[in-house]
């Protein structure tokens, strides 16, 4: 319209960039949620304020020292200040966001800055004329509010449905898994678990809390707007609450995976028998027939009342087999066995709470229909709350069974005392993880009764966003509103601050030592402390190349070129692809020159085809913008790709009509002028673009070159050192530590968010990285992605600690005399773990080899579960520790099995290091 349309083009004046409506509008594309259009709208109005500022003070800088006869002066202003720190600002915004939205806005100011910079003549001049800069910004508002509009109008999309449907996916994913563990778990098999539709599950559970963060931070925007903030502070903590119970399904994956590790193991020759071989013969015969044999069917193909064992007695047959003399002198007492005794008592049970939570999460959290509205089934409150009292029963029951079946007197092995502690510690932790989850169910079924009763009579409407006098003079201790907190959904550009404490105490050292220079020196150094960052050196380097790009405009020798080859665009591409690592810029010039090929190519073939026919222009730039944005929405990692290609055809074809019709105000005789000679047009483009594209990555290779290699190795050591020196503080020692009113937490919320960021940007880098190129061969992505998922696995386990503190936070009388009991086994326990990931932190960091022989965690958890066996001896003896109180010991087996995980990564992440890093070689240690 803005080009094709005469009475539509003429309200931008007469000049050859009306184009600009077009290329706006790809970047400022309708197809969004309405949340989402709302905040592309808030970001595109601050970017074209910022740069209405950053043009009207070229203008006028370039008009004061014009008038003051210094006008050479006046441009080295305004490239240092305006262009340098301009763009400068804009690539550290956009480093700094990581958000599509933001990214659209920061090209568009880019586009709007650079056209004033290095094409408006009165920027040349010295004239202030803000004709140019107001058509300019006339084009971008026209561009946005088109957008806007027929993303309210055309099929409106909204978040609020986008992320109701989210919710339904993620429900329906999590009854799935947990029929698939429990399952697995009953049978005491991984074959479960293997399904291809488990598979599916998790796969649907993992895409779908990526679409749940996405689509909750739009519809806050929708919320606001329509002053509906109660709402969205429930649907807040409702997808919160789905985040724990995503993460009660990963505790119960995690304990159900060590289960059969465990099982795997005790299915082995004992190594207590192995020392009696006369025996091991009738004990193998003894536990042929296993009583979970009986148990372990499908329980989900029959009704719930025909289930052994659901009318509320405890089935008591099939003891636990013994081997030895008939006055009890030896007992032998397997893993398998335990867990069998184990099912059958708690099987039953176990089945029909998760029939139960199964039912209830195939219909919740929303009703049928395309409009998600919340009908949640008046019985289920009920029926959940009995379901969870019968199941605390009976676990509390089961537990007592197996802890007192299993300190039957007799001779034990170490090894054979420490397997029988972790079987009945993993089957604890399974039954309290299954029994944390249908509490959290009851938590949603809460939030969603508040959601129902609000559907049905709403509150009045409320816009407190808009008052921010409301958020100054909140007090420090007042609790956050619902609405006033978000789900984190962006993705750090940097390691968080909290990881920079290696960095921290290496200045402190320095400073304490460097005691000459203390008094100046140091102060220097640390007042620019700041300037060393990576974020503040990167924006640097982009506004010093994109001056250093744009200067042959402001040399007069150099603008006839600069201007006949289009170096604007040229300015703008390398704005584009500058990125924060070398992968990532490589990747987005790579996309930017073939999209650009493409694009121009597509102008031409329209232009000989159809040359000045509008309509049939029109009718093909539609084809090409609907195969464009196809590729686009279908496949987000194109975006880029597509997108350049509609630029590069806006750039070219329109420009080429607009001369055309003699829409401009300047001459544009080198490139055919009315008559436009349209390759010539083209092969401007694809050069500046290239000359920009090829710009960028000298910019990033050569000047302070980030290397997504670097940045991951550097950034895995640093996050497993902190891990590190979390764990050596020993997390169940904040509960003999605090006070009695305090609450104990060994890992605070925001030091695990950064954690977790860290781990994501890492993910990230390592995806860069195959687009970094290097004469040593290829980088092994595998081997990274199999560490990066293995820390992922190391960071889930402290999540699980920081839940089992959080829901426990004050410790029993019992508790704390186990915690008392078994403290310097843990104190053993927690410095190993440190060792090993030091060890690993350095290996990393340095690129050297691991040792051969590594510290030992099997050994000190073996030592601290037996502790916890004398313990249970002592009280045998002592006539205590029988009944209820054996629910005293889930925390310290909770702890155990963490460690088993915490083990289990590092081991993995051990063995992934050696496959990369080698063995020393003397040509590793030659001394030069």
């Amino acid at each position: 319209m803005g080009t094709y349309i005469p009475l539509f083009a003429a309200l931008f004046g007469k000049n050859d960039g009306k184009h600009m409506v077009a290329t706006v509008a790809v970047y400022f594309h309708p197809a969004r949620t309405r949340g989402s259009m709302a905040e592309a709208t808030m970001f595109a109005t601050i970017a074209v304020l910022y740069s209405c500022f950053i043009s009207a003070g070229t203008l006028g800088t370039a008009t004061l020292f014009g008038h003051l006869g210094h006008p050479a002066i006046g441009r080295i202003i305004i490239l240092l200040v305006f262009c340098v720190g301009g763009l400068g600002l804009i690539g550290w915004t956009k480093l700094k966001m990581a958000s599509p939205t933001a990214n659209v806005s920061c090209s568009l100011a880019s586009i709007i800055i650079i056209t004033t910079l290095t094409k408006d003549v009165a920027t040349q001049q010295g004239i202030f004329n803000m004709t140019k800069i107001m058509q300019t910004v006339a084009m971008a508002v026209c561009a946005i509010v088109m957008s806007t509009t027929l993303s309210n109008i055309m099929w409106p999309s909204f978040a609020v449905t986008e992320l109701r449907k989210s919710m339904v996916n993620s429900t329906r994913a999590f009854a799935e898994m947990l029929e698939g563990i429990t399952k697995g778990f009953i049978d005491g098999s991984e074959e479960h678990l293997q399904q291809p539709s488990f598979k599916k599950a998790a796969a649907d559970h993992r895409k779908t809390f990526t679409d749940l963060a996405k689509h909750l931070h739009e519809a806050k925007f929708e919320h606001y707007m329509k002053g509906t903030e109660v709402t969205y502070g429930l649907e807040l903590r409702l997808v919160e609450c789905l985040q724990r119970l995503a993460q009660a399904i990963g505790g119960l994956q995690n304990a159900a995976s060590t289960q059969f590790s465990l099982l795997e193991q005790s299915d082995q020759t004992d190594p207590f028998l192995s020392e009696y071989p006369e025996l091991q013969a009738s004990f193998t015969s003894s536990f042929l027939q296993t009583p979970s044999e009986d148990v372990s069917r499908d329980y989900f193909d029959s009704p719930v009342d025909a289930r052994p064992g659901t009318s509320g007695t405890t089935r008591t047959t099939g003891t636990i087999g013994t081997t030895g003399s008939a006055d009890g002198a030896l007992v032998v007492v397997t893993g398998r066995t335990l867990f069998d005794q184990f099912i059958q008592h708690l099987g039953p049970s176990m089945r029909s709470l998760a029939v139960t939570l199964k039912l209830m999460l195939d219909e919740l959290p929303f009703g049928g229909g395309t409009d998600y509205t919340i009908s949640v089934n008046p019985h289920f409150r009920a029926s959940l709350r009995d379901a969870l009292e019968l199941y605390t029963e009976k676990r509390k029951l089961a537990l007592d069974q197996l802890y007192n079946q299993q300190d039957i007197s007799g001779r034990k092995s170490a090894d054979l005392a420490a397997d029988q502690e972790e079987i009945a510690a993993s089957c604890g932790h399974f039954a309290y993880s299954l029994e944390d989850f249908g509490k959290e169910l009851f938590d949603l079924l809460d939030i969603l009764d508040q959601l129902e009763g609000l559907q049905e009579l709403p509150l009045p409407k409320t816009w407190h966003w808009l008052n921010p006098i409301r958020h100054i003079f909140r007090k420090p201790n007042e609790e956050i509103e619902d609405g006033d907190r978000h789900i984190d959904r962006v993705l750090p550009q940097q390691l968080p601050g909290g990881l920079s404490d290696v960095k921290v105490l290496q200045e402190e050292i320095a400073r304490r030592e460097n005691k000459t220079h203390n008094a100046l020196g140091y102060r220097i150094w640390k007042a620019l402390r700041m300037f060393r960052r990576d974020d503040v050196k990167f924006a640097f380097k982009v506004g010093v190349g994109a001056a250093i790009y744009a200067l042959p405009s402001y040399i007069p020798f150099t603008r006839p070129l600069y201007s006949h080859y289009r170096g604007e665009w040229g300015l703008v591409s390398y704005m584009i692809v500058m990125s924060m690592t070398l992968g990532a810029t490589n990747t987005s010039g790579l996309y930017r020159f073939i999209g650009t090929i493409i694009g121009a190519s597509a102008a031409v073939f329209s232009w000989w085809t159809f040359p000045e026919l509008p309509l049939i222009l029109s009718l093909y730039g539609f084809v090409l913008s609907f195969l464009c944005f196809t590729l686009t929405l279908n496949y987000p990692a194109k975006a880029s790709f597509s997108r350049f290609i509609l630029l590069t055809y806006n750039i070219t074809a329109l420009y080429a009509y607009t001369i055309s019709i003699k829409d401009e105000d300047e001459d544009d005789n080198d490139e055919g002028g009315k008559d436009p000679i349209i390759t010539e047009i083209a092969l401007h483009r694809v050069l500046s673009v290239l000359a920009g594209v090829t710009w960028g990555l000298i910019i990033s290779r050569y000047v302070w070159p980030i290397s997504a290699r670097k940045k991951l190795r550097d950034g895995l050591s640093v996050l497993w050192l902190r891990m590190a020196l979390i764990w050596k503080r020993d997390p169940l020692n904040y509960l003999v530590e605090a006070a009695p009113t305090d609450v104990a937490a060994y890992m605070n919320i925001t030091e695990e968010i950064h954690l977790q960021q860290a781990l994501l940007r890492l993910q990230s880098l390592l995806a860069q990285i195959p687009f970094e190129f290097r004469l040593k061969g290829p980088f092994p992505i595998e081997d990274f992605s199999e560490i990066l998922a293995n820390t992922q696995s190391m960071l889930d386990a402290f999540h699980g600690m920081s839940v089992i503190i959080a829901k426990e936070p004050q410790s029993s009388t019992r508790e704390m005399e186990i915690l008392a009991f078994t403290k310097n086994e843990r104190a053993e326990l927690c410095s190993r773990i440190f060792q090993l990931f030091y060890v690993l932190s350095s290996s990393m960091r340095s690129g050297f080899p691991l040792p051969e022989t590594l510290p030992s965690i099997v050994r000190s958890r073996d030592r601290l579960l037996m502790k916890i066996h004398k313990f249970r001896e002592r009280d045998r003896g002592a006539g205590e520790g029988r009944g209820e109180s054996e629910e005293d010991f889930a925390l310290i087996y909770a702890y155990v099995l963490l460690t088993g995980r915490v083990s289990e990564g590092l081991e993995k992440c051990a063995r992934s290091i050696k496959v990369l890093h080698g063995v020393i070689d003397e040509e590793m240690l030659e001394i030069s």
